[in-house]
């Protein structure tokens, strides 16, 4: 999928078209049909607030980056934050659409694929993710109980941690979570992982011992 996506950093507010449609010449009916189409989204730098202008594009770079359903999870926790109100409505959807291609790529080839609905929304892609994130981690509690001690939780939580916050954290969290057998808490951390929105929170939650899932 594409998303054409325009970075403005103008002194005047941009004000030039945003569909490539709306620069050519008008057609009769007949020719109107083969002319080209594309509309872009606009971020006008200079006249939106900056530190939402840089957690859109880190969403979008950590979008691109994503290769688990955690990592598409956490950027649509992100995004459903962030792109609140009336005013962001088209970019809600595009980002929606684009993270349920994505979230559709990772089913198992026995998984029937679906249609997206026409009405799609960023909380429905992130109900969809919750779910795929909680069928995945099944197995991980069976060898947890299977091993005794949840190591196999444990070593998975960490690679969590490092894709999600870097490997410092994920090395802060490991010795954190060293002697933790509790398998539910671990499961709460796992969510806990997608959730926060810093290396702190996490390990302040894994910390105090009662993870906020």
């Amino acid at each position: 999928p594409v998303l054409p996506i325009v970075l403005y950093n103008g002194e005047s507010p941009w004000s030039a078209a945003l569909d490539v449609r709306d620069l050519i010449v008008e057609t009769g009916p007949t020719l109107a049909a083969y002319q080209p189409s594309q509309r872009c989204v606009l971020l006008d730098e200079r006249h939106v607030e900056a530190d939402y202008l840089g957690e859109l594009t880190s969403a979008v770079v950590r979008l691109e980056q994503s290769s688990t359903a955690e990592d598409l999870f956490a950027v649509e926790q992100t995004l459903a934050k962030l792109l609140v109100g009336p005013d962001h409505r088209e970019l809600r959807r595009a980002f929606a659409d684009w993270l349920w291609v994505l979230e559709r790529q990772l089913r198992s080839p026995d998984e029937p694929a679906a249609q997206p609905p026409t009405d799609l929304s960023l909380e429905d892609v992130g109900m969809r993710l919750e779910e795929r994130v909680a069928r995945w981690r099944d197995p991980w509690i069976e060898l947890g109980k299977q091993q005794g001690i949840g190591q196999g939780r444990r070593d998975q939580l960490r690679r969590q941690a490092e894709v999600r916050f870097g490997e410092a954290t994920a090395e802060r969290l490991s010795a954190l979570l060293q002697a933790e057998d509790d398998l539910q808490r671990l499961d709460a951390l796992a969510v806990a992982v997608m959730r926060c929105e810093t290396a702190d929170e996490l390990l302040r939650q894994a910390g105090n011992g009662t993870p906020n899932a």
